[in-house]
């Protein structure tokens, strides 16, 4: 046996086209006169030896070809039938051994080697495509195979098992234990040359949340201990600058806090602000001197200095966080509503809180917007240039806004190599889980239109439909409400809808048109019911904090081509694709973009939320007739600067700079 030389059985061996016939005369050291060229056979049945063992023989002694000597003739080969063990093949092996001699009293032995045959190992695994972070089942292809090929022969195949090792150190270390997120992979076959398909399992990645506001909320250096020695005045900024009173305060940091009991916006710039609560106009649809919960003219601005307006406790209304505000309590000199904001649980969120009387009637309330957002400060706010050519200055979120968790999905990798059993063929393919970075939308409260006091906000719902879900809220008792709308109820029309809800702040009224009357609860001097870009005079019934009012009804017509509502998206004013929201253009340079969100809406007659990432509506301060109101409305499908809707809707509001 010769190298290589493949298992199998040689049958036959055969000395071919060499002399048969010579003459040799006694004492002579040659032969002569050769002649007779003849073929020499032998059939056999010889199992040569598995594994290959060089030199082992084929034919015994008494077997040996028994031949002239004589220098071969041209054309004399050696032919061996062999039958290969791996593909029981029956082949004829060739060997030229013309002109080789064969000396006198000489053995010659001939080395039979299979190198003519080929057997190439074919392993080829197509690797199943990267999965996404939500994880899935993917297929993957395995052929595996020998292929026995010789010239002259046809081509053999055998399928050849396979098994597979993991790495998940990029190849340094392998081991037959795959990693647990790759919950299931076919790691043995038996081979073949169709490529057969197996399947890979892949978990869904477990998200790490990350929230950058409430990290810089956690990490603002708090504005004193948290206790009455040096508590912070809200409506001064810890007392540098002259008092500027308003229905919402914005919190940007950890410590003890008060606000004056002042209506709305009833004090600027350290004096009375009678403008905020006394109309300059008339008319049936004009509140003439605005009311208090009582329906008695405002005749000062402080609350306890108004005819039978006694505080006498403060409490939490409801908060869209745990223990976001807490120790709420009534000043010693019942002057201010005080309370607390904790370094340990402060967080994106908002709060309504109350001061009420000694049966315990809420005679005012306030929202309490505890964020990183600084507006108009550290966040310039945006200016816009509507479709008349007039220029607004508006917050770059909605009042009440809070970020939604941002969501990281680490790639997770493994290696996965496959070996041919018997072979030394494998391959290496990798199984990919990419990462993946997703941002929630994002939430903010809802106002109807007249009102001041915010309503908890909404999520988008996972399963994608227009019914949105309740963001989680907490009473003051602590206890947790869970996709619970706010309470309902029909208020009667004209002042009595005014002092319900000013007793009731977070109860949603129902009766579609709110007070059904006046034409100023937002703007104390408008008379108008047409869109208009008129001067707006803050109201203590606007929600917006110091600094900041409701725009005007013609304030968003900059984000259509037309000015108008429409529905073609040539005419949309806006930068790049609907992204659960519009990036719209702020003036006609599309040099700067203001983003606003698909925020949804709470209905307006049941307070149920809706449409959360699909549309969004925010409220002007223009009335568009007694039981509508002036607002934005957008989908990702039209663009209305001018919709009108009922005023119970739960709209957003976007504040305007004063």
């Amino acid at each position: 046996t010769g190298n290589p030389l493949l298992p199998g059985t040689v049958t036959k061996i055969t000395l071919k086209g060499v002399y048969g016939t010579a003459t040799h005369r006694i004492g002579e050291t040659a032969w002569s006169a050769y002649s007779g060229v003849r073929d020499f056979g032998q059939t056999l049945n010889v199992a040569t030896p598995d594994p290959n063992v060089l030199g082992a023989p084929i034919t015994q002694p008494a077997a040996t070809f028994m031949m002239l000597p004589q220098t071969l003739p041209a054309g004399a080969q050696l032919e061996v039938v062999y039958t290969d063990k791996l593909t029981n093949t029956q082949r004829t092996l060739t060997a030229s051994i013309a002109g080789k001699t064969w000396g006198m009293g000489k053995t010659v032995t001939y080395r039979i080697s299979t190198n003519s045959i080929s057997v190439v190992p074919m392993l080829n695994v197509i690797a199943p495509g990267d999965f996404e972070h939500t994880g899935g089942t993917q297929n993957y292809t395995v052929s595996s195979y020998l292929e026995v090929t010789r010239p002259g022969d046809a081509t053999k195949t055998l399928p050849m098992a396979w098994t597979v090792e993991y790495s998940t150190d990029n190849g340094l270390n392998w081991s037959n234990t795959k990693p647990a997120w790759l919950t299931a992979f076919t790691e043995s076959g038996a081979g073949g040359t169709a490529a057969i398909s197996y399947y890979a399992t892949v978990g869904a990645q477990t998200a790490v949340i990350h929230h950058p506001q409430n990290a810089a909320l956690l990490a603002a250096t708090p504005v004193n201990d948290g206790t009455n020695a040096n508590i912070y005045d809200l409506s001064t900024k810890g007392g540098t600058v002259n008092m500027n009173t308003a229905n919402c305060y914005i919190v940007n940091a950890a410590g003890r806090y008060r606000l004056p009991l002042v209506y709305g916006n009833a004090i600027k710039n350290g004096n009375p602000n009678p403008s905020a609560y006394t109309s300059t106009v008339s008319g049936t649809d004009i509140l003439k001197t605005f009311i208090n919960h009582l329906g008695n003219g405002i005749t000062n601005p402080y609350i306890y200095n108004n005819a039978n307006c006694t505080p006498n406790s403060c409490t939490l209304v409801w908060q869209d966080e745990p223990n976001l505000v807490t120790n709420v309590n009534l000043s010693s000199d019942n002057h201010y509503l005080e309370f607390t904001v904790n370094q340990a649980t402060i967080r994106q969120g908002n709060a309504v809180v109350a001061v009420r009387d000694a049966s315990n009637t809420i005679l005012w309330s306030w929202h309490i917007w505890v964020t990183d957002y600084k507006p108009g400060t550290t966040t310039p706010d945006k200016e816009i240039t509507n479709h008349q050519g007039v220029r607004y200055k508006l917050m770059t979120v909605n009042l009440g806004w809070c970020d939604g968790d941002e969501k990281t999905y680490a790639e997770r990798t493994v290696q996965v190599r496959f070996k041919q059993t018997g072979t030394t063929a494998q391959q290496t393919i990798t199984v990919k889980q990419k990462a993946h970075t997703f941002t929630e939308l994002g939430n903010s409260t809802y106002y109807q239109w007249g009102r001041k006091d915010p309503f908890v906000g909404a999520l988008e719902n996972p399963d994608g439909s227009s019914n949105s879900i309740n963001k989680t809220w907490y009473d003051v008792s602590g206890a947790t409400h869970t996709d619970e709308r706010p309470a309902t109820g029909s208020f009667p029309y004209n002042n009595a809808c005014i002092t319900s809800g000013i007793t009731r702040p977070n109860t949603f009224c129902t009766n579609t048109s709110m007070d059904n009357k006046y034409a100023n609860l937002w703007s104390a001097n408008n008379t108008v019911y047409t869109a208009n870009d008129n001067s707006v005079v803050k109201t203590i019934y606007d929600p917006c904090p110091a600094g900041y009012k409701m725009p005007p009804s013609n304030v968003y017509t900059g984000f259509t081509t037309t000015g108008g509502n429409t529905s073609n998206s040539s005419e949309f004013n806006v930068q790049g694709p609907w992204n659960k929201g519009w990036n719209f253009y702020c003036n006609s340079s599309k040099t700067e973009t203001v983003f606003f969100p698909a925020s949804g809406c709470r209905y307006f007659s049941s307070a149920v939320p809706y449409h959360m990432g699909r549309d969004a509506y925010c409220w002007t301060a223009g009335p568009s007739s007694t039981y509508y109101g002036w607002n934005l409305g957008f989908a990702s499908g039209f663009v209305n600067p001018l919709y009108s809707h009922h005023r119970s809707f739960g709209f957003g509001v976007r504040p305007c700079q004063e």
